[in-house]
């Protein structure tokens, strides 16, 4: 074969093999401010983007059972043609998601198609059907009422998301300055906040656990759930007022947390020079402060023991401990009401203050003026 049949040869097999990613990979723009419908296969190999018209008119998409946006793998001779498409919608466009697929449901959660994405200020709504992931960008909302999503929801930007129902087989994170309402459905994975995002907990269920990370906000109320535990780090502000969690409520490396109801049947612990406030709710484990943490317990029930270490310092004003408290290695508590149930343990170089009146050690009542200490202060 001389060399320029060779050549066209080659040329044509790249031709084969090109033509079915570039047509499986196309992508189709809505912008018109129309409002269109889809129900069938129509984009089911392409990209789909969701855009205001010239005039700044919103478009929109309305997705009905039955549709298929960029799913199917298919095969052609020995040649496999991937159809995992995006939907993607910008500026003021609008999409309404009642049912169908987005990406192909059988694909392997992890990669990056089947996207359902909100860019600028657009509006995605999902109350059925499924989607691979949700992405939203910039000031996008999101209006989740049903449906499932296959992998990972990530809010960023300065994004609002408010979850109704539905099922989110992933994780759900909370990033950048953006903010999510989550008042019902299930995360079959965790939740995870960062930078400055704010997360409120209102009803449903987080499987796994919760992780809020730099300066981000959780609030934990009822009736919702958190299968695992519940931990904030850096800088991060977290309130739980109800609800009930399936492991440690723990804050760390100086994060506030503040506790005021529901229940933690595992330990409270507050590390690192972060600070908390106990006003309510029931810890089934030990309150636990250590390393220049501070605690103020105004109420509530610990069912375990108090212990305090390494610059630790408690404030009990009310609520109760129905086991003992311990104060080990420079660290110091003040106990002005409330009750302990168990001994009292002052190690030296740590410092316990009592203040009250009608003192009584062993039911035996005692006048004014220090009370000796077996060791410590």
């Amino acid at each position: 074969m001389t060399s320029l049949g060779r050549s066209l040869l080659f040329a044509g097999v790249a031709l084969l093999w090109a033509a079915p990613g570039a047509w499986a990979y196309g992508t189709t723009t809505l912008q018109d401010g129309a409002i269109h419908t889809v129900s069938d296969n129509t984009y089911n190999s392409v990209n789909v983007h969701v855009q205001d018209s010239a005039t700044a008119d919103p478009t929109t998409l309305v997705v009905s059972p039955g549709a298929n946006i960029g799913r199917n793998p298919e095969y052609i001779g020995c040649c496999r043609r991937y159809r995992f498409g995006n939907l993607r919608v910008y500026g003021s466009s609008l999409t309404y998601m009642s049912g169908g697929n987005v990406g192909e449901p059988n694909q392997s959660p992890d990669g990056e198609y089947g996207q359902f994405e909100g860019h600028n200020n657009a509006t995605l709504n999902l109350s059925g059907g499924s989607v691979r992931h949700i992405l939203l960008y910039d000031t996008s909302t999101l209006n989740m009422a049903g449906g499932t999503v296959r992998s990972n929801f990530h809010s960023r930007g300065s994004s609002l998301a408010h979850i109704y129902a539905g099922s989110l087989n992933g994780d759900l994170y909370g990033e950048n300055e953006s903010t999510v309402n989550f008042n019902g459905g299930t995360v079959a994975g965790s939740l995870q906040t960062s930078s400055t995002a704010t997360v409120n907990l209102l009803g449903g269920v987080i499987t796994n656990n919760v992780n809020a990370r730099n300066d981000s906000t959780v609030n934990l109320n009822p009736p919702s759930t958190v299968g695992g535990y519940f931990e904030s780090h850096d800088t991060a502000a977290v309130t739980m007022s109800g609800g009930s969690l399936g492991g440690h409520l723990i804050a760390r490396a100086n994060s506030v947390i503040q506790f005021s109801g529901g229940s933690v049947p595992a330990n409270f612990e507050v590390r690192d020079a972060a600070s908390g406030q106990m006003t309510g709710g029931t810890v089934t484990g030990d309150l636990v402060v250590s390393d220049a943490a501070g605690v103020r317990l105004r109420g509530g029930a610990i069912a375990g023991n108090l212990s305090v270490s390494g610059f630790g310092n408690v404030q009990i004003q009310a609520g109760s401990v129905a086991g003992s408290l311990s104060l080990i290695d420079f660290c110091s508590a003040t106990f002005s009401g409330g009750s302990i149930g168990g001994p009292l343990s002052v190690d030296v170089f740590s410092t316990l203050t009592i203040q009250g009146s009608d003192f009584a050690v062993d039911g035996v009542p005692v006048g004014y003026g220090p009370v000796a200490a077996l060791s410590g202060t």
